[in-house]
């Protein structure tokens, strides 16, 4: 069993137990370690693997252990790169978040958002499980379960994806416009302050006639009446 998974066994019983020891891992502190500081934590841990079937009262094989799972992959026992290591998460990101929230310039807000999204892919590439390699099923099982047919090639790809959009795409307005039916919908002025809430105009939303267009339409300029046109 893997030095960090037992670690989690012993200690880790309770959900405060784990709690405290993610913080206890998640320690920046961590970073400073060396390469040869690690390997010998690793190394301190695999000789005493068989003594550990309770909590760990030596301080020294606790330290090792926290290093450990700080620092080393526990399904590969390679030692994760610096800027990608647990304890780094917190002290890189923050302060992408904390920028991409500020009113600063497009171009900034750009910036900081493409590399939060790059440094967490990279993080959870680097985090991830490490599956091993295996052999692919059997094509005969994949071949059976096949669509063979024309007439199922014809519903499924090009019969049911029509349908089905169109009913997702109304079930998303319902969902979305249902609270203005029971609610009403937010009345503004001119300069977008709300004055209230109507719920004869949430009955009301998208019933506009040409009729109750045409005081305005009298008196606006032609473009706005050829704005209205297109609208009707």
């Amino acid at each position: 069993m893997d030095a960090n998974l037992r670690f989690w066994r012993a200690e880790g019983a309770s959900f405060w137990q784990r709690l405290l020891l993610w913080a206890d891992v998640l320690d920046p502190l961590h970073l400073l370690k060396s390469a040869d500081e690690i390997k010998q934590a690793r190394l301190l841990l695999e000789n005493s693997e068989e003594s550990q079937s309770e909590p760990t009262r030596n301080q020294q094989t606790k330290e090792a252990f926290l290093l450990s799972l700080a620092c080393v992959h526990p399904d590969t026992g390679k030692i994760i790169p610096f800027f990608f290591r647990p304890p780094a998460f917190l002290p890189i990101t923050l302060p992408l978040v904390i920028s991409s929230s500020l009113q600063v310039r497009a171009k900034q807000i750009f910036f900081c958002q493409f590399a939060f999204h790059a440094y967490t892919t990279g993080f959870t590439l680097f985090n991830g499980n490490g599956t091993t390699k295996d052999q692919a099923f059997p094509f005969i099982f994949m071949d059976r379960y096949t669509l063979k047919s024309p007439i199922t090639h014809l519903i499924v790809k090009r019969l049911l994806p029509a349908p089905l959009f169109g009913l997702m795409s109304a079930f998303t307005v319902v969902a979305v416009r249902s609270p203005e039916f029971e609610n009403g919908i937010e009345v503004m002025d001119r300069n977008g302050k709300v004055l209230g809430v109507s719920q004869k105009a949430g009955e009301k939303v998208g019933k506009i006639k040409r009729e109750d267009l045409e005081a305005d339409i009298l008196s606006s300029t032609e473009e706005t009446v050829l704005f209205y046109n297109r609208g009707i």
